[in-house]
C-alpha cells in the first residue's frame, strides 16, 4: 500500500511538472508570444522528438542544415536568389518576404536573415524547435501545411524554399504545393525537393521538359533538376522542383 502511494505521488508530481513546462495551455501561449511565435490553433508537440521548443524532436540528418548545405544539395546559390528577390522588391518600393517551409532548427533561414537585413524572414513548420528563440530576425509560425494560406495572403511572398519539409508530406505533395503557390507574387519562386517515390505528377510531368501549370488565375512554370548528395547527382532518391510564377 505504501509503495503504491509513493508511486502515485511521483506520478502526480511528474504530471504537474509536464503541465507547467510544456503541456499547460496558458503558459504555452505566453511562450509563443514572448518568443515571436504564432499559431492559429493550439500548438501541437510531438512526443517522439527530443529538441523541440516545448516538446521533443528526433535528431535528423537534415534537421540542422545550413543555407550553404541546402545550396549544395539543390545545386543553386540561395544567398544569390534571396538577393535577387530583395532587389526586385526594392524596385517596387516594398520589403521582400522570404519563407522557409520546414526550417528544422532554423539554421538556413537565420543565416539568410543575418546576411540580408532588407527583407522579412519567416520559418514555417508543424513542429517547433527551441533553437528558434535565439533567432532575433526570423518570425516563426508553427502550424499545419493545410493552414499555410491562413498565415500568408495571396501574392504576399517573394521566395519560398524547402529542404525536405514539403517532401515529407509525400503522397499529398502536389496538393500541398497547390495550396502554397497562390501566396507567391508574380515573378516569385518556390523551390523544393521531392522524393522520387512520392508519385508527384509535377515531378513526373516536368522530368523531360519544362512544365506549365495553372492554379486559379495564376500560371507557373515548373523546372525539374537533379538533387545532389555529397557532391554527386542522385536521381534515384530525390529531385528539385522550381515553381516560378509567370502570370
Amino acid at each position: 500500500m505504501r509503495k503504491s502511494k509513493i508511486k502515485r505521488a511521483f506520478e502526480k508530481h511528474d504530471k504537474l511538472k509536464r503541465e507547467l513546462t510544456w503541456g499547460f495551455v496558458p503558459l504555452r501561449k505566453l511562450q509563443f508570444k514572448l518568443n515571436r511565435l504564432s499559431s492559429l490553433r493550439e500548438a501541437k508537440y510531438s512526443k517522439n522528438r527530443n529538441r523541440s521548443y516545448l516538446g521533443k524532436f528526433e535528431h535528423d540528418l537534415f534537421w540542422s542544415r545550413g543555407v550553404e548545405s541546402v545550396s549544395r544539395n539543390h545545386n543553386i546559390n540561395y544567398l544569390a536568389l534571396v538577393r535577387e528577390a530583395i532587389l526586385k522588391a526594392k524596385k517596387e518600393r516594398r520589403k521582400a518576404v522570404i519563407v522557409e517551409f520546414g526550417p528544422g532548427e532554423g539554421n538556413a533561414i537565420d543565416k539568410l536573415s543575418r546576411t540580408h537585413k532588407e527583407a522579412t524572414f519567416f520559418g514555417y513548420a508543424n513542429l517547433a524547435d527551441r533553437a528558434w528563440i535565439k533567432h532575433k530576425r526570423v518570425r516563426y509560425i508553427q502550424d499545419t501545411v493545410e493552414l499555410f494560406s491562413k498565415h500568408f495572403k495571396p501574392e504576399s511572398a517573394d521566395f519560398i524554399f524547402s529542404h525536405f519539409g514539403l517532401a515529407h508530406t509525400e503522397k499529398r505533395f502536389d496538393k500541398n504545393v497547390q495550396q502554397i503557390l497562390p501566396c507567391l507574387r508574380k515573378g516569385g519562386v518556390l523551390k523544393t525537393d521531392v522524393y522520387i517515390d512520392s508519385k508527384s505528377a509535377f515531378e513526373e510531368n516536368s522530368r523531360k521538359k519544362e512544365l506549365r501549370i495553372r492554379v486559379g488565375n495564376m500560371e507557373f512554370k515548373v523546372e525539374n533538376t537533379p538533387y545532389f548528395f555529397q557532391g554527386k547527382e542522385t536521381n534515384d532518391y530525390a529531385r528539385v522542383l522550381t515553381f516560378t510564377r509567370i502570370k
